[in-house]
């Protein structure tokens, strides 16, 4: 069987129930995932991709996907934020990603 490896970032759907939205229709607000910090995100793609090393016959693809870009009202996100640059100056999340795919995997040209 083949397997793609997925990295949660987080899910959270309590802002559709503040500012609800037509397409959107979850009925409990109770279920939800804490988000995950810049190195919780890091680490769990860490071991998707040793998992992608240890079984290359369950994933010939060898591919992992992180959920998700852009999923800002439901918490899964790496995009940088407003809030984010501003608070820290840094998209914390790529930076995290990007300092532990350098140490395991070599490094690219730098981010400025």
């Amino acid at each position: 069987m083949q397997v793609v490896p997925w990295v949660a970032t987080s899910w959270d759907s309590r802002p559709y129930f503040d500012n609800p939205s037509p397409f959107y229709i979850e009925k409990d607000n109770t279920r939800w995932v804490q988000q995950g910090t810049p190195e919780e995100i890091a680490g769990l793609l860490k071991k998707a991709l040793d998992w992608n090393d240890a079984h290359p016959e369950g994933n010939v693809a060898n591919t992992v996907l992180i959920y998700g870009w852009n999923e800002n009202t439901e918490g899964g996100w790496i995009v940088p934020t407003l809030f984010e640059i501003r608070d820290s100056g840094r998209p914390l999340r790529l930076d995290a990603i990007r300092d532990m795919l350098v140490k395991v995997r070599g490094p690219w040209a730098p981010i400025p």
